[in-house]
């Protein structure tokens, strides 16, 4: 119990590290900036606006106080959170007592999956086998608002080297109704993680159930996609290609797997039916239209990203949509419509593709914009730009990325009355990997 004591003082010196706000408001306490595994966002010891803490300097309470004789103690949702954070460090301490003292105090205030996830993670700790698989298998069961809980018990299965014994209760529960269909996103991933491609059968056998199977496939799809595995895809679309395409989520993952896969006009052929499917999104037609730049098929490529930027719910696609849009109209020589689409964003954390896609954009404008005396200057002076970006950053690039390389440079010839040289019509090429090919 001395220990537990010391890391409770501990916790408590730590939520008392106070810093100003940045808009010069109340005083915040300093954050634990300590990810969970499942998380994007980190969890802080307190919220940064703690109404426990008052304008004098007055410290919250202890939030391990013990609660009054006969009551559980209530418990603000930011200082619930600063229990369990302590609750995970004492376990990380391998302080299981003190984990166990501060989980009994806590466990009135918890609801009943966070319960389930701190008992899974307790047992773990303590190599307690059966209560631990008990509570994730109970957590296996549970609604869709379980799913946090249900992943930082597995977490605690892997870290305690217990991942069999996790692939044991998925299985368990699977065949149970009522089944989280998370628990097939679970069984997918640790099946991919561990590039465990013969055991593939294990998630066919999903198939048929339901929501669950679904979660799986998508899951198995995407790092066959991600992972290159062209064998396995074809497999894949020759046995349950009717099966993939009755659902958005499989009909888009294998979208983006034969894509990722270079398989451009298979992705083609299997996208092609977009206009039938319910509840699309334009990340799910940015593939597509990839796809069929690569084959040469601009006009329809521009006419599935005007119908994507037309979409009520948009995404993080549409400013892809709109560059290549934006390169369409500077290449038929409208420069407003073109600056009107880049204008929407700013050009910040655009991979380097996306920043060539731009630069070829603003190359035709500036030739254009150009006066006649200076536009040839302006027009040797963007190839060599674009020439040399697109050798450090792009190497050899994808095809749509190289035709749109050409088709800019002829349109900047031909705006400043030039010759446009022999890249435009071979491509910028790698004379260093030409010349090695060759013997030199």
């Amino acid at each position: 119990m001395k220990s537990a004591k010391k890391n409770f003082v501990l916790a408590k010196k730590m939520a008392l590290q106070f810093h100003p706000t940045p808009n010069g408001g109340p005083i915040s306490p300093f954050p634990i900036l300590k990810y969970f595994r499942h998380s994007d966002q980190p969890m802080l010891f307190f919220a940064p606006h703690d109404p426990g803490l008052s304008g004098n300097g007055e410290s919250a309470p202890d939030v391990c106080e013990p609660a009054e004789e006969g009551r559980p103690q209530h418990r603000e949702p930011a200082e619930l959170s600063a229990a369990l954070k302590l609750f995970d460090g004492l376990l990380n301490a391998s302080d299981t007592e003190g984990a166990a003292s501060a989980l009994a105090q806590l466990r009135p205030q918890l609801d009943e999956w966070t319960r389930l996830e701190c008992d899974a993670k307790l047992a773990t700790r303590l190599r307690q086998p059966h209560p631990a698989k008990a509570a994730l298998h109970a957590l296996c069961l549970g609604p869709a608002q379980a799913t946090r809980a249900l992943v930082g018990a597995a977490n605690s299965f892997y870290e305690a080297g217990w991942g069999a014994d996790v692939e044991k209760v998925f299985r368990l529960a699977c065949d149970e109704p009522g089944c989280n269909p998370e628990v097939g996103t679970l069984f997918a991933e640790r099946i991919v993680q561990h590039k465990a491609w013969a055991r593939r059968k294990e998630v066919y056998a999903l198939l048929e159930k339901g929501e669950l199977g679904r979660h799986a496939f998508v899951v198995y799809t995407n790092a066959l996609g991600e992972r290159k595995k062209v064998d396995l895809l074809k497999r894949l679309l020759d046995r349950y290609g009717k099966w993939l395409r009755a659902d958005i989520r499989t009909w888009a993952a294998v979208g983006y797997a034969l894509t990722a896969c270079g398989e451009y006009r298979r992705t083609a052929q299997w996208m092609k039916d977009w206009r039938s499917q319910k509840e699309i999104a334009p990340w799910h037609l940015y593939n597509l239209v990839l796809s069929l730049r690569h084959c040469g098929h601009d006009r329809e490529a521009r006419a599935i990203s005007l119908h994507a930027i037309a979409m009520p719910q948009q995404d993080d696609s549409r400013s892809d949509h709109q560059l290549w849009l934006a390169l369409d109209d500077a290449l038929e020589g409208n420069i407003v419509s073109s600056e009107a689409r880049l204008a929407e964003f700013d050009g910040h954390g655009l991979k380097d593709c996306a920043r060539l896609l731009r630069m070829m954009v603003r190359s035709i404008t500036d030739v254009r914009e150009s006066p006649p005396a200076d536009r040839r200057a302006e027009f040797r002076s963007a190839k060599r730009r674009m020439l040399r970006d697109f050798r450090e950053k792009i190497g050899r690039g994808p095809a749509e990325l190289r035709r749109a390389y050409r088709r800019t440079v002829r349109r900047m010839a031909k705006d400043a009355l030039a010759w446009p040289g022999l890249s435009a019509f071979v491509g910028p090429l790698m004379w260093p990997a030409f010349m090695k090919r060759i013997g030199f």
